[in-house]
């Protein structure tokens, strides 16, 4: 009873986390922290996604050149989350910059 899917990943998911953590990807908004490091950033830079504690809350954010550029907020966070605490390394491309407003499309890297 699946939900579409790609079906010529080569098997790459593990069949016990929901969609496969190696076939998890989706475009979303990245909250921004700087606007400075927002002057430097352009569409088609990739993202490096690290989950952190910070305060005791679990964080998914995106670093670029070393410097942490947002968080990742939307519906498939928790999935995302658990996917990088089991391992599963991901990687962000930014699709559009629009007046401080980024998109960018989270992929597994």
């Amino acid at each position: 009873m699946s939900k579409g899917g790609n079906g010529g990943n080569g098997g790459t998911g593990d069949p016990g986390t929901p969609k496969g953590c190696a076939n998890l990807t989706f475009e979303t908004i990245l909250n921004p922290l700087d606007e400075a490091i927002l002057r430097e950033l352009r569409e088609g830079a990739t993202l490096q996604v690290r989950r952190e504690i910070e305060q005791g809350h679990t964080l998914a954010l995106c670093y670029w050149a070393q410097q942490r550029v947002g968080t990742i907020t939307g519906p498939h966070l928790a999935e995302l989350l658990g996917c990088i605490k089991d391992g599963q390394s991901y990687v962000a491309t930014v699709s559009t910059l629009d007046d401080g407003l980024v998109r960018i499309i989270i992929r597994p890297s």
